[in-house]
């Protein structure tokens, strides 16, 4: 009776966190997403009163059929880049994101077929990238967690509560700056759209 009042509880604190979380993220994305849904507005009425040659169902159309091939990665802008979004590269940087569950949204598959393939590639490659991120946490613990305590505890005398908390505060500093920070500024260098905010972003959802 006791552990079904805990799950209750947890899982009523669960809902409370995520209520919380989406009212901040309204509250915070709401008025942006008006101010921008207002300019847009202004900017095609703008458009169409120095275009009288242009009718306003016909643009809709238009406008329609872009947004929706832009959700695909595919662009009519002037300068926007001809290459194909499904090449090797691209393909296999969606494969990894498919199978580990990560999935950014903005690289979906665009047939029946290709996205039928999809359920069947990530119904046996999620279970299998488990298999094989467990098998490598094991080995990681043992070489950086388990060694290095056992060797400052046994052969330094050191206290194991006092190593294993200074284990972990280094620990976390190194993967702040290896797998977010570093990263971080690497994209930040070699996207010049992107602000470190952004890559910093990218990098933390990522991992």
């Amino acid at each position: 009776m006791q552990s079904w009042l805990v799950l209750t509880l947890l899982i009523g604190g669960y809902l409370i966190y995520l209520l919380l979380g989406a009212w901040v993220v309204s509250s915070i994305e709401a008025p942006y997403e008006g101010k921008l849904r207002k300019e847009l507005k202004q900017l095609k009425q703008m458009f169409l009163n120095e275009s009288p040659c242009v009718n306003e169902s016909g643009l809709e159309a238009f406008l329609e059929r872009v947004i929706s091939a832009n959700k695909y990665g595919v662009s009519v802008l002037y300068n926007a880049s001809s290459d194909s979004k499904w090449d090797l590269a691209s393909s296999l940087f969606f494969a990894s994101t498919l199978v580990t569950t990560v999935g950014y949204g903005y690289t979906t598959p665009l047939t029946d077929s290709g996205k039928a393939f999809c359920i069947f590639y990530a119904l046996v490659g999620v279970p299998f990238t488990m298999l094989v991120l467990s098998a490598a946490v094991q080995r990681l613990m043992a070489t950086f967690t388990y060694s290095p305590i056992r060797f400052f505890q046994l052969y330094k005398g050191f206290d194991r509560k006092k190593v294993t908390v200074v284990h972990l505060i280094v620990l976390s500093v190194l993967v702040l700056i290896l797998f977010l920070i570093v990263p971080a500024a690497i994209f930040n260098a070699i996207e010049s759209s992107w602000s470190f905010l952004d890559a910093f972003y990218f990098c933390f959802i990522s991992l």
